[in-house]
């Protein structure tokens, strides 16, 4: 039996924790990255999900759920899932100060949207684009800096200002030919003075 919720945990920093909680939406796992300081608590981002009868939905459908922890302390979440005729894979592990994603699909027919979707919670100062091509999501205002930190690896990243939303998407694929895509990206929590950096808001 699948869990209806479960979460990773980042290690502490300082009186700081983060977590990626996972938890039963209609027909497929959601997650958001909850962040916790001084026993107050914000959602950061929170993933956008398709309904049911969407081919090509704004993130990957999973419905199977797996967490595991490895010898060396990491956990892992092993997720699978299918919309139409397209079959999804992801792994979220955890290492130190930040969640790694690694997200395939494995397409069936000329792919529409393929990619992972976030909206961004109001409770976000600024984001700003970094000269590597990640997204710092600023926290806490001027006087307690901090931000999550995104970085596309083997993906697009892309910001929608007006609509508050940030996404990865994987590279142009070949149409009329049955394939793979794949993408990853990694959220780092930054609580620190890289925070700091001037930016437009969500």
């Amino acid at each position: 039996m699948q869990p209806k919720s479960a979460w990773l945990e980042l290690r502490p920093l300082g009186s700081l924790s983060v977590r990626l909680h996972f938890a039963w939406c209609g027909d497929r796992y959601a997650h958001c990255l909850e962040l916790t300081r001084d026993g107050q608590s914000l959602v950061g981002l929170r993933s956008l999900e398709g309904a049911d009868h969407e081919t090509w939905p704004a993130s990957p459908a999973l419905q199977q759920l797996n967490l595991q922890t490895s010898g060396a302390g990491r956990s892992c979440a092993l997720l699978l899932g299918m919309a139409g005729k397209n079959h999804w894979s992801a792994s979220v592990e955890t290492r130190a100060d930040r969640l790694v994603f690694d997200i395939a699909c494995r397409v069936q027919e000329p792919a529409g949207w393929l990619g992972s979707s976030y909206q961004i919670d109001p409770s976000c100062d600024r984001v700003s684009q970094q000269p590597d091509g990640s997204y710092h999501l600023a926290y806490g205002g001027d006087d307690r800096p901090s931000a999550v930190r995104i970085v596309a690896d083997q993906g697009m990243l892309a910001y929608e200002r007006q609509l508050g939303r940030i996404s990865v998407r994987p590279r142009p694929m070949a149409d009329r030919q049955t394939e793979g895509a794949r993408w990853g990206y990694v959220m780092q929590w930054i609580a620190s003075d890289d925070a700091s950096h001037e930016g437009a808001g969500p």
